[in-house]
């Protein structure tokens, strides 16, 4: 998953969860969410790790 990639999934879990809420589904995205941030943070430090600046990175994340 690429960074941009991890910031339109977490998008479209918070619209998924939005609309879950109440349902079985709604833990589920909930989780799901969790995975992906995890994953992402993962992302951003290897990122680092090869030169990025984390400043930059920082900047991607949705407003």
């Amino acid at each position: 998953m690429t960074l941009a990639g991890s910031l339109a999934a977490l998008e479209l879990v918070d619209r998924l969860t939005r609309l879950s809420q109440g349902t079985e589904r709604d833990k589920m995205f909930v989780a799901l969410r969790a995975d992906i941030k995890e994953d992402q943070e993962v992302l951003k430090q290897l990122l680092v790790g090869l030169g990025g600046k984390r400043a930059i990175l920082e900047r991607q994340r949705p407003g």
